[in-house]
């Protein structure tokens, strides 16, 4: 299992320009082509009926093959597939196999408006789907609304049980998702995610889902000519909307590293931008361009208007990329990065609160690593204290090389160690005194749940316990905690849930 630094920026997403079969791309301004740029399948049936009535077409078959595979439909696919006589349905054939093979034994969950179905792979994965497939109700909704639209349902998405499979499906180099840190794509007309078991403490896959809805929208509204720079502006800004927070909010670590590369001169370039940010050579240079992409997206919307980013996109559509900025802003792209920069140096360095960095923390490697030989010792004793079921010990041994600026990782290990003593106040004091971003660290989020449901203050404990599950949905403590709230809050439906999950792992 590949072990991922933590906490995982935020996501990569890859927008795979794959080949059409020769009779879609034959001639400019094709209708087929445009439809199925932009996954309007009915649109493209209509004009495919319309061209061959009997169905019989050899020269269409490639078409028609390229629509059952965007209809998740892949053994019909390849069936029709073989019967093309063109070298692009060909390759594409081999692409529709290759996905069926590793999405085989996948089963499906639909979502309760039926606007979702999921494919995943029975077992654990199963505790992501309640959380997933909230996230992705909340998200189209909020995209709707701010981009004025809606998309064709139910719109698809498949768990991938390894980062492998999530090569294979999406098309997308695995050395280049390694590199960059990306663990979702938005392609073929579906989202590509990979199961959080395949990272040591999951990744934040709730809003992945969301980030990846909002590439879906866009390219349902102006197809595969919107800049990837745009996408993943829009993306990244409204990811965190769906969950009530405002459009552009960062995680402390995000808003840090790129106040660090502003100052140091670091900053990704926008030439850089127009390529997929799964080719990006680090996750910290992914989680950079990222929180620059946020930031630029709010700047528009702050200064050119609620509906810029909605404009933008239907100038895409019809132009190139300078001349549908220009179009919808009045300004150059340069001019606009220019005043960007502007106004973000302006606002000045975001407040220290003296909490840990997450790119920092990742750069410095394991917990162990930031402590002396002395601190090392009583880590080990305190280990050693609580496998041997004495826990307040341990944690009293943990709190003394829990200093300001300490891992986060060790924060955890104190705070969890005082819950499992009995001491919930003790352990809301240590996660109070580290200040952390515990939405972005999920497993602080998850030990101050704990503390104060044994406290009794069951509304409180709901957020941050929703928090630690839709980063990792396995963790069985979580679930009882969540089942013992849903009932204290009277919501008995959720109540049952939560204990059946915590009981999967039994």
């Amino acid at each position: 299992m590949k072990t991922w630094p933590i906490p995982l920026p935020a996501l990569a997403a890859c927008l795979v320009v794959w080949t059409w079969p020769v009779a879609v791309r034959a001639t400019a301004g094709n209708p087929i082509a445009d439809a199925l740029d932009r996954w309007d399948l009915a649109a493209a049936q209509a004009w495919i009926d319309q061209a061959d009535p009997s169905g019989r077409s050899r020269s269409l078959a490639g078409v028609r093959g390229a629509m059952l595979f965007l209809q998740g439909e892949y053994e019909a696919a390849e069936t029709v597939l073989a019967a093309a006589d063109d070298a692009d349905a060909t390759t594409l054939r081999a692409r529709v196999r290759d996905t069926r093979a590793v999405t085989a034994g996948l089963a499906t969950a639909w979502s309760p408006s039926r606007r979702f179905v999921a494919r995943f792979a029975p077992g654990p994965d199963e505790a992501v789907l309640p959380y997933m497939l909230e996230a992705a109700e909340a998200a189209f909704d909020v995209l709707s609304a701010r981009l004025g639209m809606t998309v064709p349902v139910p719109v698809r998405i498949e768990i991938l049980p390894s980062i492998d499979a999530l090569s294979v499906v999406s098309a997308t180099d695995r050395g280049d998702l390694v590199r960059s840190g990306a663990v979702a794509v938005a392609d073929f007309n579906k989202l590509m995610v990979l199961s959080p078991s395949q990272l040591p403490h999951g990744y934040p896959f709730a809003d992945t889902v969301a980030h990846e809805l909002a590439h879906h929208f866009l390219t349902v509204r102006a197809g595969h000519r919107v800049p990837v720079w745009f996408q993943e502006a829009v993306a990244k800004y409204l990811e965190p909307a769906w969950r009530g927070a405002s459009p552009g909010t960062l995680h402390r670590s995000l808003a840090e590293l790129l106040a660090d590369a502003r100052a140091g001169g670091r900053l990704v370039r926008f030439d850089e931008l127009r390529q997929s940010l799964s080719r990006m050579p680090s996750p910290e240079r992914t989680a950079l361009a990222f929180a620059q992409l946020s930031s630029f997206a709010a700047f528009l919307v702050r200064t050119e208007g609620d509906d810029v980013l909605s404009r933008m996109a239907d100038e895409f559509r019809v132009g190139d990329e300078e001349v549908a900025v220009l179009r919808a802003t009045g300004k150059t792209l340069d001019e606009l990065q220019a005043a960007w920069l502007r106004a973000y140096d302006a606002e000045g360095r975001p407040a220290d609160t003296g909490g840990v960095r997450g790119i920092l923390v990742r750069e410095s490697g394991p917990p162990e690593a930031t402590l002396s030989t002395a601190q090392a010792a009583l880590l080990r004793l305190g280990d050693l204290l609580r496998r041997r079921g004495h826990p307040g010990q341990a944690a009293e041994r943990y709190a003394r090389i829990v200093v300001p600026g300490a891992h986060p990782l060790l924060v955890a290990r104190l705070a969890s160690a005082w819950n499992e003593a009995g001491e919930p106040a003790r352990a809301l004091a240590a996660l109070d005194r580290a200040g952390l971003d515990e939405v972005e660290w999920a497993m602080l989020a998850r030990e101050r749940g704990r503390a104060l449901v044994a406290l009794g203050r069951h509304a409180e404990a709901e957020a941050p316990l929703l928090a630690a599950v839709r980063t990792d949905p396995y963790d069985p403590g979580t679930h009882e905690a969540l089942a013992r709230v849903m009932a204290a809050l009277g919501r008995p439906a959720e109540a049952d849930r939560e204990q059946r999950l915590a009981a999967m792992w039994r």
